[in-house]
Order: C-alpha cells, then sequence, then structure tokens
C-alpha cells in the first residue's frame, strides 16, 4: 500500500505544493495549498463527484465552496483595493497548478485546462491561449528541454481532450443554482495547468520564474478592465465566438455502424456536460436536430460526437448546440 500510495504522489502531487507557494513568494501573490489528497477533497470537482468520498463531498463539499468564495474575496480587498464583495471589478488571474501523469496523446507536457461547462468557461479562451503561448516562450527562454534535446511544450485543451478541465471552475465564475449570488464575474480568469512528472522533477526552479513571471506580466497587460476588453475582442478567433455562445465548434466523426440511427448523435459524458444536456434531449447540428445518445467509449472512443455516416453533414467544423 505504501509503495502504491509513493507511486500516486510521484504521478500526481510531487513538487505541486512547493511550486506554487515558491512561485506566490517571489511574485508577491496569494496562495491557497491543499492539506489532503484531491482523493479525500478537491476545490476544483464539483460536491457531487463520483471521484471523491461520498461522506466529505456531502459533508464538506459546499463549505469548501463558501469558505474559497470567500478567501477569494479577501484577495480581492488586500491586492486590488476592492471595497465591496461580489464579483471582481479589475482583471485577475487565478493559477491553479496540477500534477498529472504522462500520456503521449496529450496536447502537452503543460496542458491549459479550457473547457465548456454547461456552456460557459473557467476563463476566455483568448486568456488561455495567452497563458499557453507565454509558457511556451519562458520555457524555450529558460532552456527546459527533454532528454532528446526538444523543448517541452504547452496546450490548451478544450472539449473532448484529455485534462480538458470541464468540471471545474466555470461554475465560480458565473455561479451556481445552489449559489444564487455567489459568482466572480468574467474579470476572473481561471486558469487551470496540468504539469506532467518530468517537467516538474527536472525544472522546478524554472517553473517557479517562468510562472511567477507569467502573474507580473497579466497585471502589467491588463491592470484594467478595458485593457482586458480590448485584448480578448482583437484576438478573439471563429471558433472562440461559437465557444462563447455556448456551442462546441468541432468536427464530427461519421461512422457506418449499424449501432447508430440515422438522426441521433453520440455525445460522451464530457461533450454533454459541456452543453448541459442529458441522454434523450435534443440538439442542432448545423441547424439540424439531432437526439442525443451515449458514446460507447471503447468502440468509439471520446474526442469526437458521432453520427451515422449517411447523413449529410459538412466536412469542415460542425457547429453544436442546443435548441
Amino acid at each position: 500500500m505504501a509503495i502504491a500510495i509513493l507511486s500516486l504522489k510521484n504521478v500526481f502531487e510531487d513538487y505541486i505544493g512547493l511550486l506554487a507557494q515558491d512561485v506566490a513568494i517571489n511574485s508577491g501573490a496569494s496562495c491557497l495549498l491543499a492539506r489532503k489528497t484531491r482523493r479525500v477533497l478537491d476545490a476544483n470537482r464539483v460536491p457531487n463527484s463520483r471521484k471523491i468520498k461520498i461522506k466529505n463531498r456531502l459533508e464538506f463539499g459546499h463549505g469548501l465552496y463558501l469558505a474559497e468564495y470567500l478567501f477569494l474575496q479577501k484577495i480581492f480587498k488586500e491586492t486590488l483595493g476592492q471595497e465591496e464583495a461580489g464579483e471582481v471589478e479589475k482583471p485577475f488571474l487565478h493559477i491553479s497548478l496540477h500534477g498529472k501523469s504522462n500520456k503521449p496523446d496529450d496536447v502537452g507536457d503543460v496542458i491549459v485546462s479550457n473547457a465548456l461547462r454547461h456552456g460557459k468557461m473557467p476563463c476566455d479562451p483568448q486568456i488561455a491561449r495567452w497563458f499557453s503561448g507565454e509558457l511556451n516562450r519562458k520555457i524555450k527562454e529558460k532552456g527546459v528541454k527533454k532528454k532528446d534535446g526538444s523543448y517541452y511544450t504547452s496546450g490548451v485543451a478544450i472539449e473532448g481532450e484529455r485534462f480538458c478541465g470541464n468540471v471545474v471552475q466555470s461554475d465560480r465564475r458565473y455561479g451556481r443554482d445552489d449559489f444564487k449570488g455567489i459568482s466572480l464575474g468574467e474579470n476572473y480568469q481561471y486558469v487551470q495547468v496540468e504539469l506532467s512528472p518530468f517537467i516538474r522533477q527536472n525544472y522546478l526552479p524554472e517553473l517557479q520564474n517562468i510562472i511567477g513571471e507569467i502573474l507580473t506580466d497579466f497585471k502589467k497587460n491588463f491592470s484594467t478592465a478595458n485593457q482586458l476588453d480590448e485584448f480578448l475582442k482583437k484576438n478573439q478567433t471563429v471558433e472562440d465566438e461559437h465557444r462563447l455562445n455556448s456551442e462546441m465548434y468541432l468536427n464530427i466523426k461519421q461512422v457506418n455502424d449499424d449501432e447508430i440511427r440515422s438522426g441521433e448523435i453520440l455525445l460522451s459524458k464530457n461533450y454533454r456536460d459541456a452543453l448541459s444536456v442529458e441522454i434523450g434531449d435534443s440538439i442542432l447540428v448545423d441547424g439540424v436536430e439531432y437526439l442525443v445518445v451515449g458514446a460507447d467509449k471503447e468502440k468509439f472512443g471520446l474526442l469526437q460526437p458521432v453520427v451515422k455516416s449517411d447523413v449529410n453533414i459538412s466536412t469542415e467544423k460542425n457547429v453544436i448546440k442546443t435548441k
């Protein structure tokens, strides 16, 4: 058991607390460190998450959510000079550091999570790309390389991809049904960063400097809401426009399989969460109505919605939205 615990700790947790603490000290930022493993209680999972023990999610889930909200309000008061509680009045970057296992099909060795959840995102997609781009630029500046001599890379994961993060902090940004009136607003930019074990282990000082510098750069470049709005408008893409309108914008997989009927679309739980739909609901694909059915992970995978190949849909990216 001890060996198994150490193995999990090495894959998911080692160096994360130390990294967060030193980044906060070096950049003058505030820091919240977990005292328990995510399997006991995870501030970045919804209270009813299957990955959290039922006793803990029922007893502590709501209390933890409120405690974090009050903690952030204190930070806004002390660092931003904000007098009133409620939505943050100036652009605010909240970086949440996580350890991840290493998989070859990930979008990068460092992943910035930016998926839709119930049609909302924890940070604007333009900020997710900015953050990932800054990581890549600074990784090269500081010579953060793999054993083969290539640089580590960062990428942004959206809905359907591993570590896309569509079960996290869009609730805190926009509010939740069971916490009426408790939201931090669109100036609050929540960036969840997943770090592979190799980069954590071998480049801790460099990561501390890189993330601290990005915090400083954010404060300098986006000191006012007007600066942030101007950046968002200037850097908005077609995909951003759809996703900010609570729509998925991606290629649909077409297959010839007797288990799929015309007029049905297979959506994984990840995609259903993104659109806030259930099995049996109807959605629109390029304006045409489809019935949502569950996806067989082993047979069809999870990276794309699936429809029968006899339907006439565009081979370009498709717009998927609720009715």
